[in-house]
Formats: C-alpha cells, structure tokens, sequence
C-alpha cells in the first residue's frame, strides 16, 4: 500500500469516528430537553383544554330539564342571580366522591392542581362563593398552594352588563 493511500484511509476513519460521535451527541445530547420540553408544553396544553372543556361543560342544575353551560352558571353565582342551586350543581359536577370531572380526571392522572373560580373588578380579587379545589390523593402539605411555584390557565367569563370577569384558572404545581 502506498503512503498515500494510507493516508486517505486514516482520514477516512477520523471522519467516520467524528460522524458517529456526533451522532452519538445529537441522540443523547439533545433528548434530555426535549423531555422536560414535552412535560412543559402537555402541562400548558392540558390545563388551556381543561379549563376550556370546563367552561363549555353542559349540566342540569336543579330540577331543570334544561342544561347549562358551566360558564353561564359561574356568571349567575358571581352575579348572585341564579336560578337553581347553581353552587351545589356545580360542586357536585366536579367533585362528587368517584364521579365528580376531577375525580374521574385530574386526580386519576395524579395531577397536583389548584382549581378556583375568582371574581376580578377594579376593585381586586375575590372568590364567588365556590370552594377551591385540589388533588385530595395527595397529601395536604404537598398540594398545589399560592407559595408553590406553579403554572395556571384561565377561562374568563365576562360579567355584563355589569364590569368585570370570573376567572375559572387551573394552577398546576411540580411534582
């Protein structure tokens, strides 16, 4: 073999060697961001869908034949004009021990979350008269809190004619 050709040959191995290298990187290097990446972006889409999903929700609420949406029912309780036990209706919709939406969702998926109803007017913040609620299979000292850091989407529904929204926000915390 010529020393030329010996040449080539080891160039040959040392571009080969870095390719597969590099291969090797972009497998390994990189995947670990798209983990916490992929958490990140499910976590964002499943809170915007359930909160969506949520105020679009159809319900009975009292002795009613007609169903409501959950957007219109949080407007009559934050307006204190509803029609039917609409506080009761709703709690019962999302939390009912075994049937209730969370139980059946966000808790089956061991999600730590806060979900609260908030009345916002140029006056500040305030609750409508709803419970918060939270993952109850996790323990009390590790639930989703306001000194967590956490994550949160809304739902606003708008309180005409009279100003100001009822935020429905899920916050979901790590861990």
């Amino acid at each position: 073999m010529k020393r030329g050709q010996a040449e080539i040959i080891g160039l040959v191995l040392i571009v080969l060697l870095l390719a597969i290298g590099f291969m090797l990187y972009v497998k390994f290097g990189l995947n670990a961001d798209d983990d916490s990446s992929r958490a990140s972006y499910e976590q964002t889409q499943l809170g915007a869908t359930f909160v969506n999903s949520l105020a679009k929700a159809q319900l009975h609420c009292g002795t009613s034949s007609k169903p409501y949406a959950v957007e219109e029912l949080v407007k009559e309780i934050a307006m204190g004009t509803t029609r039917c036990d609409a506080e009761d209706a709703l709690t019962a919709y999302l939390n009912a021990p075994g049937t209730g939406v969370l139980n059946k969702t966000l808790d089956e998926w061991g999600v730590n979350y806060r979900l609260l109803f908030v009345k916002k007017s140029k006056n500040g913040e305030s609750g409508i008269g709803l419970p918060e609620f939270n993952n109850t299979n996790i323990p009390v000292d590790q639930r989703c809190s306001p000194r967590r850091d956490r994550v949160a989407d809304a739902y606003l529904v708008p309180l005409a004619p009279v100003p100001g929204t009822v935020e429905i926000r899920l916050e979901q915390c790590a861990g």
